[in-house]
């Protein structure tokens, strides 16, 4: 995550002196480092040695907003990457990123990220086949922080047409398992049909994700068409 940039748009910024502007910079290091930690205003101030309020005056001079805002906005940011990286619970990220509110915690980063918590990290389901212990299939939904809305809208549509590939499946007995699959309510594009590689069926998920279930063969069919 970026660093705020002292704002220049004010002569007031260049008026300062140097060490004001590195005591301030050091409290601001401070943050980055220690988001973790329960700090709070007062004891960054007394770091940069300053009372709280000519420390809050100062650097939202220099930085444009207040170091509490500061502050807050580098732990929502730290929350949005463990919500995307690491398997722990809404509570536990509040926790580990310097809320002690969990209440405070869910409306700050739903204010600087236009989302909730639970909708702003990457949750996903992990399943596999009981007889394939080393698959596994993970099941999510396009967004944030992955993906910008944008870029998840279209990834969206392009799974609703089923342009996006998921992946195939291997079966002693495609005609069986289509049988099967089909009686409980599985949606299939193409029934089995022969193809050079095997008898290939092809279906598609709610999500709109296509799978192909193929019963290869031991050899190629050059005489087979290709579909």
């Amino acid at each position: 995550m970026g660093a705020t940039r002292p704002a220049s748009a004010s002569g007031q910024v260049r008026s300062l002196d140097v060490g004001v502007l590195r005591r301030l910079r050091l409290a601001r290091d401070a943050m980055d480092r220690e988001w973790d930690r329960p700090l709070d205003v007062a004891a960054v101030a007394a770091r940069a040695g300053y009372s709280r309020y000519h420390f809050v005056r100062l650097f939202r001079q220099v930085y444009g907003e207040t170091p509490g805002r500061y502050l807050s906005r580098r732990r929502i940011e730290r929350a949005g990457d463990l919500l995307a990286s690491a398997n722990l619970t809404v509570t536990e990220i509040c926790m580990l990123v310097g809320f002690t509110s969990l209440g405070t915690f869910c409306t700050r980063f739903k204010r600087q990220t236009g989302m909730t918590p639970g909708e702003g990290g990457m949750r996903w389901l992990t399943v596999g086949p009981r007889s394939q212990p080393e698959l596994q299939i993970a099941l999510m939904v396009p967004g944030p922080p992955s993906l910008d809305p944008e870029s998840a809208e279209q990834l969206r549509a392009l799974l609703a047409k089923g342009v996006l590939g998921a992946g195939a499946f291997h079966t002693d007995d495609c005609q069986a398992e289509y049988d099967r699959l089909s009686a409980r309510g599985v949606t299939f594009v193409h029934p089995p049909e022969k193809r050079p590689y095997g008898i290939e069926a092809v279906f598609r998920d709610d999500s709109g994700n296509w799978f192909s279930l193929t019963q290869p063969f031991a050899k190629l069919d050059e005489n087979a068409s290709w579909g």
